[in-house]
Order: C-alpha cells, then structure tokens, then sequence
C-alpha cells in the first residue's frame, strides 16, 4: 500500500526531516531505498488520524542480512520514524514502534536494530529495545603530513574505484569470519547502499596487494566540503596492520585532495 500514500509520505517526510536528500531528491530515495535493495523490500507502518484520514506519522524498516557468529540473521534496520509535532502526545509513535516490533517478527526478521535520536530513545525502551552499545564519531585531522606507507617499493598499491566488483565478494567470502558480528558486505549490496545512490557521491578506495592485485580492503566514503566521511570500511585482517594501512593511504589520498 506504499504507492497508495506515497505522496503523503513524502509530505510528512519533507516537514519533519532536514538535510539536502530531502530538499532535493526524496523521490529518488524512496525509490532506491524502499524498493531497490537487494535483500528485499522495505516496510512501512503509517498513523492515520481517523477522522481526517491525514497521514500524521511513520516509522519504516528495511532488510538486510548479518553475520552473527557463523549464522546468518535477516535483521531489520528501523528508518524514518516521525510523528507530526501535534499528535506527538496522543499516543502515534508509541503505536507505530508496537506495530512495526510486533508484525516484524512474522515479517521474517530475526531482529530490529536502530539508532534512535534523543527524542525517540524512551519510544524505543517503552517497546522492548535494549541498548547493545554507542555509537561515537572519531575524527582525524589532516592539516599536518599524513605517513603513509610506501607505495613505490612496498606491499600495496591503490585506487579510488566507481563500483564495486568480483573482487569484494572474493574478499568477503574469504574473511567474514574474523569478525563475530558483521552486516553483509557483498559487491552487490556494497553497489545497491552506497554507489548507486548518485545524490550521495559515495566513492570507493581500494587497497590492493602489489603482487597479484588482490583486493586486500576498502573504504567507502563521501566528500563533504571540507572532510571526508567514512560510512563503511573492510579488510582481510580488521584487528592488524592492514587496516592501519588502508587509514592511512586513505587520509593521504585525501589530504592530497586538499581536504582538512
């Protein structure tokens, strides 16, 4: 019944949500992350006042699939969850959180992770979510030289690439397991949740063995004025020396970049 309120939706998106996807190409991300993933489509739950029958609040959830230890879960990630700011005392959100935790389950998901705001958090709690951790922003400075290894003689070489290929599935195939907890992170998703979302400008770094050009990690990432966001990042040794070396050809790439 998406396509039935998809205009409305896009309404209370647009008086409830900020930032540039918004103003500029909601329709667009509605299309490719409600409908476009790869691990199936997204789920939405809608508050309707009765008596106007006006959309008034949402909260939606989308499929995706982790590994936790060895098995594989299908987990639900909880998106878009806002009340218009009258109803939020008449009991909306409380309603849309039971109704999304209760009929997810028969939905086929193992379980429901998010990231409420501060806002939200007590909704959460109310409805049976506990909190497995925090989240922290960490933060490198690049106004002064970056050591990056040696490329000319040493192990590795790089490049930013467009896409995602074969060669990230051969990795993830090779080295999931070193992680206890880890989302999929296939060519495919990797292409679907990041590169083939244009309004995002997502860019892959990649790090390759000299030798053979085994892709041996990668960062995705996107330019923002100043800086450089990393929003995912795998290799074949996540706890040793490979990841500090993917950070730090990083960082002098983008350094070189001019970015501070």
């Amino acid at each position: 019944r998406l396509e039935e309120h998809r205009d409305a939706l896009l309404r209370l998106w647009k008086r409830n949500f900020k930032g540039a996807w918004m103003d500029q190409c909601a329709d667009r991300r509605l299309e490719w992350l409600y409908k476009e993933n790869p691990f199936g489509e997204a789920r939405t739950w809608l508050a309707i006042d009765p008596e106007s029958t006006e959309v008034i609040g949402c909260g939606s959830v989308f499929p995706s699939h982790k590994y936790i230890g060895g098995r594989v879960f299908r987990i639900g990630t909880t998106i878009d969850f806002t009340v218009e700011p009258r109803y939020r005392t008449a009991g909306a959100a409380l309603a849309i959180q039971r109704a999304l935790t209760s009929e997810s389950r028969r939905a086929g998901f193992d379980c429901l992770i998010g990231k409420p705001n501060g806002k939200a958090l007590p909704i959460f709690r109310r409805v049976g979510y506990r909190s497995i951790g925090d989240c922290r922003k960490w933060i490198k400075a690049l106004d002064a030289p970056v050591a990056r290894p040696d490329w000319n003689d040493g192990p590795w070489s790089d490049a930013l690439v467009s896409a995602a290929d074969e060669c990230v599935d051969t990795l993830w195939n090779a080295r999931k397991a070193q992680c206890r907890i880890a989302g999929e992170k296939t060519a495919a998703y990797l292409n679907w949740r990041y590169l083939s979302f244009k309004e995002m400008s997502y860019g892959l770094y990649c790090l390759f063995h000299r030798g053979d050009q085994r892709l041996a990690g990668y960062i995705v990432f996107t330019r923002m004025e100043t800086s450089a966001y990393i929003a995912d990042l795998f290799c074949e040794d996540v706890f040793g020396p490979v990841v500090d070396d993917l950070l730090l050809g990083f960082a002098a790439r983008m350094r070189l970049e001019g970015l501070e």
